[in-house]
């Protein structure tokens, strides 16, 4: 695990550290707070509708940045780290690198094997920072926006 880290470019390992603090820190607000308290984290509530800000190269950079710790602090994280904490994580770790983002929670129109109904992702301009693998499974029913 050590080397692997060192492996890292320096901004995501600069950046890991403080992820992991976020998604545990998001972790727990889950678990003891009502989402109408800390949804006001992931930004000012839009609709369901999201228009993409278009994004240039170097905050693509740090998008794919955030990206990539949080993916990696959610793996190293006890705590429970599915899709939500990790959307209040890359919120508030796009909000700190200045890049604009959208989280978005939608729901699945039919229910399937797995029960899963509702999921949580991020999103910078149209590159997502986190929950993207499952987004087409999903209707989205509101975001949140933050400049």
């Amino acid at each position: 695990m050590l080397a692997t880290f060192i492996r890292l470019p320096l901004a995501e390992m600069l950046l890991l550290p403080l992820c992991w603090l976020l998604v545990a820190l998001s972790s727990i607000a889950v678990a003891l707070l009502p989402f109408r308290l800390i949804s006001p984290v992931l930004g000012r509530k839009v609709g369901a509708d999201h228009v993409s800000d278009a994004i240039d190269p170097a905050c693509l950079r740090r998008a794919q940045w955030v990206r990539n710790a949080v993916n990696r602090a959610a793996r190293l994280m006890p705590l429970r780290s599915d899709c939500l904490p990790q959307a209040f994580a890359a919120s508030l770790m796009c909000r700190l690198l200045g890049l604009p983002s959208s989280a978005h929670i939608g729901v699945k129109p039919q229910v399937g094997e797995d029960g899963t109904l509702a999921h949580a992702w991020v999103l910078v301009g149209d590159f997502w920072v986190s929950g993207g693998l499952s987004i087409p499974d999903y209707q989205p029913i509101t975001c949140f926006r933050r400049a």
